[in-house]
Order: structure tokens, then sequence, then C-alpha cells
């Protein structure tokens, strides 16, 4: 979700001149609590912060465990962004101001402040105008004191929590129930529809991963919620194509959500708002199957409906009828054309579900890719049209189909030359398995040869590769393969009878074969492999002239 922080002096909601942040009374805004209930507990003696200060209106409500992106542009809020990277360890306030009506003969508007929340800068990208920044929600605090309002505001903040249940271990079922629920709804949306431009990774996966995970901040613990609270929290994240109605039921959600004070009460709304959010998804995936199912019989019906008009329309005579039967053929009596059915898109022929495929990279291979990235990354973007991208975290390379990829064979293409890289293939050559379809990869070890232990095995590779390599690169060059020696593993790029014709020579060295008598077989094969394929050219010239 993309949002710009907005100016202060020239919101709608705010007037020119300075004005006073006052607390607001209880029962004045509909979503707050009768004063009857208690208040989230914090301690006057808590660890406390002076921290900048980020406003926003009520429909931008952060919760912990929420990932934002804000484009900041004005000077007044990049000084606001240097000072927190600078004096205060990436942590800024995240609040909104909620008009309040306190005198109706005040002439200026006054608001409060609530709903604050701790947030931490994940990663900043610098633009020619302003910069976008990546937050992410910590815990709710509560701004206690203002310490100044120019050129940012700056105040102290404690730390929120939430009331400490009798018997912590009755949250435990809670929270699992939540978090089978966030599973559940996650893989039903990762099949909804979505935009080119949409992650891979979902809101609610995010959040929930990051809830799941210890917290490697440096700030007070005081200020970190439990784990049934982040939780709690994760469950409240927009779901994807959702409708302005359903965003404007989330904001709600999140206003109750943020004055809640007892865990147990927030995990079971935050159950029933999954549940609410699961029953919406499947509805949506059900019509978006109807759709596609009545997309690709369109050109039936379309055509069924047209015979049925001229059957109506046009029903021939007898006379008629009879003169086709003569072989005198007339408008009225001639078939209807053919059906014309578009080619099946990737996206449809998988019923609408994005396919993924996942690539390990192995210790010894991820400099190369870092160095060779682009190298990979353009041919498969840009020509197969599949997205992809590295996953630092699990060191893994993620890959998926768009709604432009022309084929679904594509998908299992990139793969292949992903794959083929991590083997240890240069990219000009691994390149090929994606503009040519009977290439494949073969692999073996030595010891599935001959068993080799000691020195044996240290010459064994050394006939392999020979000096300077000349025995590999002269099987490469006679058998028009790429070979890789890793060690005790051999690897083969090529068609399939190629790769016989290697594998058998490379077969041949480990089993102790000079180099001179493996070429002088690999030189009498390789000519009947040349001869067949004249033969062959030849036998389909002398067919194309006959016709």
């Amino acid at each position: 979700m993309t949002c710009t922080a907005f100016n202060l002096t020239t919101s709608p909601l705010l007037p020119s001149r300075p004005t006073r942040l006052r607390k607001p009374h209880p029962t004045l805004h509909p979503f707050c609590f009768t004063p009857k209930q208690k208040r989230c507990r914090f301690s006057p003696n808590a660890a406390s912060l002076d921290l900048p200060l980020l406003p926003f209106t009520l429909t931008e409500v952060l919760v912990p465990s929420e990932c934002k992106t804000l484009h900041l542009y004005e000077a007044r809020y990049l000084a606001l962004l240097e000072e927190s990277l600078s004096k205060s360890k990436k942590f800024f306030v995240h609040f909104v101001l909620d008009p309040i009506i306190v005198d109706d003969s005040l002439e200026e508007a006054s608001f409060a402040a609530r709903n604050g929340c701790l947030v931490f800068i994940e990663n900043i990208e610098r633009l020619e105008v302003g910069a976008l920044v990546s937050i992410r929600g910590i815990g709710r605090v509560k701004i206690i004191k203002f310490l100044q309002a120019d050129p940012y505001l700056k105040g102290v903040v404690v730390p929120v929590q939430d009331t400490l249940p009798d018997n912590i271990s009755r949250l435990n079922p809670k929270v699992m129930q939540v978090k089978e629920a966030l599973c559940s709804l996650n893989r039903l949306e990762i099949k909804l529809k979505a935009p080119k431009e949409a992650p891979l990774q979902t809101q609610i996966a995010n959040s929930l991963m990051w809830a799941e995970k210890d917290l490697q901040v440096d700030c007070d613990e005081a200020f970190f919620p439990s784990l049934a609270e982040r939780v709690s929290f994760a469950a409240l994240q927009p779901v994807s194509g959702s409708s302005q109605s359903e965003l404007l039921k989330l904001q709600q959600e999140k206003l109750k959500a943020m004055e809640l004070k007892d865990t147990m009460h927030r995990l079971d709304s935050s159950l029933q708002f999954v549940k609410d959010n699961i029953s919406m998804v499947a509805a949506k995936l059900a019509i978006q199957s109807v759709e596609m199912n009545l997309r690709s019989l369109h050109p039936f019906i379309q055509g069924q409906s047209v015979e049925l008009k001229m059957q109506s329309n046009e029903a021939p005579s007898s006379m008629e009828v009879e003169a086709v039967a003569n072989g005198v053929g007339s408008a009225s009596g001639t078939l209807p054309p053919k059906p014309s059915f578009e080619p099946l898109k990737a996206h449809e022929m998988s019923d609408g579900q994005v396919q993924f495929r996942k690539v390990s990279v192995p210790p010894h291979r991820y400099t190369p890719l870092k160095k060779a990235w682009m190298d990979i990354y353009t041919p498969i973007y840009e020509q197969m049209k599949i997205d992809i991208r590295m996953n630092l975290k699990g060191r893994k390379v993620e890959l998926k189909t768009r709604r432009d990829t022309p084929d679904i064979s594509h998908l299992q293409k990139c793969a292949d030359f992903v794959q083929a890289f991590m083997l240890g293939f240069d990219v000009i050559d691994a390149i090929a398995l994606l503009r040519l379809d009977e290439l494949y990869v073969e692999s073996f070890e030595i010891k599935d040869v001959k068993t080799l232990r000691g020195e044996h095995l240290s010459r064994a590779i050394g006939r392999l590769s020979g000096k300077g390599g000349r025995t590999k690169f002269a099987i490469e060059n006679a058998t028009k393969t790429r070979i890789v020696i890793a060690d005790t593993k051999i690897h083969i790029l090529g068609s399939f009878a190629n790769i016989k014709v290697a594998r058998d020579s490379l077969c041949n060295l480990i089993l102790g074969s000079p180099a001179t008598k493996v070429y002088s077989k690999l030189r009498a094969v390789t000519a009947r492999l040349a001869e067949r394929m004249q033969n062959g050219e030849l036998a389909t010239i002398w067919q194309m002239s006959l016709l």
C-alpha cells in the first residue's frame, strides 16, 4: 500500500495556524469504548522514548506487524527521516489525528493524537523528488508529551500493553486457530487474479511471518508486544482486489483493535474477521472460475447461436432440399462455418492459478549468481515472460507465471535454465535450454561407474579433464555437448543422442581407458552420426522433390 504523508498546514482537517491537540472525550467518537471498560495498561515508570512523530488521517491507521510504503517529499518530513536514521535508530511514531469538538465557540479546530504505533524503517529508496520509505509497525505507544512542532512534530512516548490474562496458556489454542485461518486465507488469496506489479508474497503472509519470528531491533523490550498480540494484529491486512467498502470495514476493525485491551477479545475478533475474508475470497474464486469457463466457451456458443439463427430464419423448402441432394447447392443449404477458438493463455490452462518454481542456490554459486544476475534475469523476464526474484532468506530463485506468459512450458524451461547455471554451466551455454526444445541435462557420479578412492579417484578425475582440460574440450566439441566436472559429479548438457555418446566416452575414461583410444572410438561414432544426419537430410530432400 503506497501512501503519502500529508501536509499539516494544507490539510483540509487542519487550519493554517498552530492548533492545540486535546484529549478526546471517550463518548464523542463512534469507535471509542465506554468509560466503564478498563484502559490499556501502561506504567508511568515504563521506558519512554523521544521520537519524531508523523501524523496521518483516520483512514490510514497502522497496526503492529503491518508493512507500509510512504512517499516523503516535503522538506520537513525528509528532515524527520534523517533524524530517525541518524539519532533514533530508524524509529519514529506513526499516529492519527482525530478531529474533536471541544467548544463550539472556539474558531480553531482541535485534534486528538490517537492510535500511535512505533515503526521501524526497513528500507529506503532515494528518488529525484523525495524518497520511498518502507516501514513496519512494531507496537502501540501513547504520546504523553509534545516536545516540538517545528519543523516537524516530536514527543515523548511510552509503550501501551494489553492486560495480562489470569491464565496465559489459554491464549495458545486461540493463537493456533488464527494462524491456521490466516494460512488458509493466504492459500486462497494467491489463486485470485492479481496485477502484474503485485508481489509474490501477500500482505497477510508477510505480516504473519514477521509476527512469528524473533524481533531483532535495537529497542527497549517494553515496546515489543507479545506473540499473541502480534498475531492478533497480523490478521488485519487487506486482501488482493478488495473493494472500497471492504477496505472501509478493515479500517474500522483496525480502529477497534487498537483500542482493545484484552488479547483474547482481539484474537476472537481477528479470527471472525479472517473467516469472513475466507468466505469472501472463496466467492470471488467461484465467480472467477465461472467467468473463465464462459470465456473459453464463448466462441462455441456464438457458433451455435449462428447455426440456430440460420435454421430458424432460412429453413429450406422441399424444392431446395431436392436441389441440394442433386448436387445443386444453395446459400441456405450450406453448413455454418466451424467455430474458431483462440489458443489458451498460460494462466487459462491452469484455471487462473499462478504456477511457481523454486531453484535452490548452493553456497558456492551464490557469488557467481550475483555477478550474472542481469544476464539470467533479462531473457527470463523479457523473452519468456516469467517473473523471477531471488529470495535472500531462503537462498532460492523463485519463478512464477504472468498473465501474458505465452506458454505454460516456459516456466519449466526457465527453471531448467536456472538449475543448469547452479550446476556450473555458463550462462551463454545454459541459455540454449530456453531456445531449443530437445536439450537436457544429465548428471551422474564417478562412483556410479566404478568405486574409486584416494589417488585412484584423483587420477580418474585427471583423465576426465586432461592436461589443461584438453580431453574434456575434445569430447565437448566432438559430441556438441557441454560438460561440467564438479568434484566427483559430472553434468552433461546436450541432446539425447549426443549425451549418450559423451557419457560413454567419459565412462571409458573412468574405467581406465587411455585418452587416445577414447579419441579413436569417439571419431568413429561421430562420423556415423554425421553420416546418418546427412542421409536423413538427403532423404527429406528426395521426398520433397517427389511432392
